[in-house]
């Protein structure tokens, strides 16, 4: 199913990943490793694949996110994003001048960026 979907033509390889849930150390963390062979004998060796969970899992090849150590910056992230949303949309219905609530909003998009790739929940 997921091969199909990859060939499918209907997503940008370049920026498309697989990601699997995993919680804990169990048979889960088998996983991702099972996954990226199939994916690279389909021929979709440049498809990154992603195991998400709340443990950290050893030596498994691949990107990892434990949940548990990026709970903050998730929050703050969200919170953010929120709060940019609602400033975005109410400031874009009153532009004078077509794409300055865009501008401003890729701006503080721009800043946020070397804060969250640098996990600084402080910034």
């Amino acid at each position: 199913m997921l091969s199909c979907q990859l060939k499918s033509g209907k997503y940008d390889l370049d920026k498309t990943a697989v990601a699997i849930t995993q919680l804990g150390q169990c048979r889960a963390t088998n996983y991702p490793p099972l996954i990226r062979k199939a994916i690279v004998d389909a021929g979709f060796e440049k498809v990154p694949v992603i195991g998400i969970g709340g443990s950290d899992n050893g030596d498994q090849p691949g990107f990892r996110l434990n949940l548990i150590k990026a709970a903050p910056l998730v929050v703050y992230s969200t919170l953010y994003g929120d709060w940019l949303s609602i400033f975005y949309h109410a400031i874009a219905v009153r532009e004078k001048n077509k794409g300055e609530a865009r501008k401003l909003r890729d701006l503080y998009l721009e800043k946020a960026k070397p804060l969250v790739e640098t996990n600084n929940t402080k910034g």
